[in-house]
């Protein structure tokens, strides 16, 4: 899991959990965090 995208360490890595390292299924989780806040 070492390709994930650098901006990636701004959040608990406990939240994003790929199992697959998809950028558009980190994309996704990332816009969820950034509507919450």
């Amino acid at each position: 899991m070492s390709n994930l995208p650098e901006n990636m360490h701004i959040y608990s890595q406990d939240d994003f959990v790929i199992q697959d390292g998809s950028e558009f299924m980190i994309s996704e989780l990332i816009r969820e965090k950034l509507l919450e806040s």
